[in-house]
């Protein structure tokens, strides 16, 4: 049987043709690299309070960099530099977070801090300062020690 557009050869090159434009015009599906998140607690120094910010869906966030001088308490065994500076965020003014700022953070540069939050190594991080991470410093997870006093 001879088909009206030749032997069959056209119908086939015009389906490859069709699928290599389907491919080449699917996004790739990039693989989120796993983000593992540890529960630990450091004593540090602040060594810098930078600016509050605010994510999309709200959240406000105090953000410091702390100099970790001794890790408390890390169950898991994940590898944390002492002397190395991480990148801490403070949520408040939500249900999420602390109900309000803790203010007496904002002359704290030089003091000593205690924090228990989750904890993202610098090699899972994201963002432009490629540092690791202290987030979830509030209840359920964790707390902040400073100045004497504890904020849960």
């Amino acid at each position: 049987m001879q088909w009206p557009w030749g032997n069959g050869w056209v119908l086939l090159l015009l389906t490859v043709v069709v699928l290599v434009v389907l491919v080449a015009c699917t996004p790739a599906v990039k693989e989120k690299k796993e983000q593992k998140e540890y529960v630990v607690t450091v004593e540090g120094t602040i060594m810098k309070v930078l600016e509050d910010d605010t994510d999309t869906k709200g959240g406000k966030h105090q953000r410091l960099f702390v100099r970790v001088n001794k890790v408390l308490d890390n169950p898991e065994d994940v590898r944390i530099e002492r002397k190395e500076d991480i990148f801490v965020a403070i949520r408040y003014g939500d249900k999420d977070g602390f109900p309000q700022r803790l203010k007496e953070l904002d002359k704290g540069e030089g003091k000593r801090i205690e924090i228990r939050g989750r904890y993202i190594p610098k090699e899972q991080a994201v963002g432009n300062e490629k540092k690791s991470v202290l987030h979830f410093t509030h209840k359920p997870v964790g707390y902040i020690r400073f100045d004497n006093k504890t904020h849960r």
